[in-house]
């Protein structure tokens, strides 16, 4: 992946203003591609592994600016029950990071509280672009109060 091409496309909204974002993943380890697109758009990054998690999920990622949920194949009855507790106490936007979008899936997963799931054959820097693009959406909303370090 040729990361230098690419230029932040959303300035933070304050220099002392960091980007945190919350990359859910199912297994022993989330994939190196999306680690790497998590790590160009947050300053801090929340690991968690849905295998271990619960209903404080939430309280993991309450003060998140994102949150990317890597789904292989498709959404799980477990992936989707995550979505469900983070839509239910967070406006901050639910990216589905998956390597197939197939329709179904894809509508599971959106009814579930993600805002939008995109493929991972998608080139790196759109997928940065769109993450950005929901961050920037979401910050400009009157309920959403700004974090500073």
């Amino acid at each position: 992946m040729n990361w230098g091409a690419h230029r932040r496309l959303v300035p933070h909204m304050d220099l002392d203003h960091l980007t945190r974002v919350a990359l859910l993943y199912q297994g022993r380890s989330h994939r190196h591609k999306v680690r790497q697109i998590v790590n160009h758009i947050a300053d801090e990054t929340v690991a968690v592994d849905l295998n271990c998690a619960n209903e404080s999920l939430c309280e993991t990622v309450a003060d998140c600016d994102l949150i990317v949920v890597e789904a292989l194949g498709h959404t799980t009855p477990h992936q989707q029950r995550a979505l469900q507790w983070i839509r239910a106490s967070s406006f901050a936007p639910v990216v589905v990071l998956t390597n197939r979008a197939h329709t179904d899936h894809t509508i599971d997963a959106i009814a579930a509280g993600a805002d939008a799931v995109i493929p991972l054959d998608l080139a790196p820097d759109a997928i940065v672009a769109h993450c950005e693009a929901l961050m920037r959406r979401w910050r400009s909303h009157p309920y959403v109060t700004p974090r500073f370090a």
